[in-house]
């Protein structure tokens, strides 16, 4: 792993030490330089290969005094073991307000922090036996009414989701019905009362007294929560909030003409958004010029 000038490898042997010793120490324009291994296992419980690092780690680098920071501890350590913090921790499940293990610092009180969310783009109401999505897998035992949301894979929404996870409109789950698509998915809101088109859409987050975060999605999708959250593509805006009010937004840097390939908000609510930023001088990186085509997926 090289750390801004210096190399630690991963591994038991961490040959890459002395390697990386000599690289850069003849240079002199190297700006703070650190340290850091990867903890490998200090989600499993166990922390005998997580010690082993970590002495590892303090023993080479009292050896390269020029080394200004150090750091080894990611979410789990920083839950399980504060000793390992060194200068500095590499915090990131934990800010997003979920727990790296089932041990890993359970008495810690941490709540999940962003939440996904669309729009109903469109209800259609289906007969028993029509077939919704591709490769026709879902089939209406009933009749239905199945809405059409977007919010797809391309967005961070996993095909492998399909037919297994559910959304919330209006505080009721509807299950997702059929292949989740590229831009994308339906869900069965029979049961919902009083839906509506352009009823917003939770798929990751909470609304009334329901909640599905990404833990959830992860052990439906057989992966882990890291994944999920990482996996939000880079298309769909992000809303900063505090005290629930949004203090900034950003689209990642797409620019004029991708509206179509945005993923994101409705053109309405993103632009007012962006003007209320605006007047407030509130950070908006990243905002050009946004297209009635702009879509109706966020990331708060």
């Amino acid at each position: 792993m090289v750390a801004r000038g210096c190399v630690c490898h991963r591994g038991r042997k961490h040959v890459g030490v002395e390697r990386g010793t000599q690289a850069v120490r003849g240079r002199d324009q190297v700006p703070r330089p650190r340290a850091g291994p990867q903890a490998l296992s200090a989600e499993e419980g166990d922390r005998t290969f997580t010690n082993m690092q970590y002495e590892a780690l303090t023993a080479a680098s009292a050896r390269l005094p020029w080394i200004a920071m150090r750091h080894c501890a990611a979410s789990a350590s920083v839950l399980t073991a504060p000793d390992m913090a060194l200068e500095m921790v590499r915090a990131g499940l934990g800010i997003y307000g979920y727990h790296p293990a089932p041990n890993g610092g359970d008495g810690i009180d941490l709540r999940p922090v962003l939440s996904l969310k669309s729009r109903i783009a469109r209800l259609v109401e289906v007969e028993p036996g029509a077939t919704v999505g591709y490769g026709r897998t879902w089939t209406a035992s009933r009749p239905s009414k199945i809405a059409l949301i977007m919010c797809g894979y391309a967005d961070g929404y996993r095909r492998a989701l399909s037919n297994r996870a559910s959304v919330l409109v209006r505080g009721h789950r509807a299950p997702i019905a059929g292949r989740i698509a590229m831009d994308m998915c339906m869900a069965d809101v029979t049961g919902v009362p009083a839906v509506a088109p352009d009823d917003e859409v939770v798929i990751m987050g909470r609304q009334g007294p329901e909640a599905i975060d990404a833990g959830e999605l992860a052990e439906l999708a057989d992966t882990i929560s890291w994944e999920i959250l990482a996996g939000i593509s880079a298309r769909v805006p992000r809303i900063y909030l505090r005290d629930g009010a949004a203090v900034a937004l950003d689209r990642l840097g797409y620019g004029p003409g991708d509206g179509a390939r945005v993923g994101g908000a409705r053109h309405e609510e993103v632009l007012a958004l962006e003007q209320s930023c605006a007047s407030r001088h509130v950070p908006s990186p990243g905002l050009p010029g946004l297209t009635a085509s702009s879509r109706n997926c966020l990331a708060q």
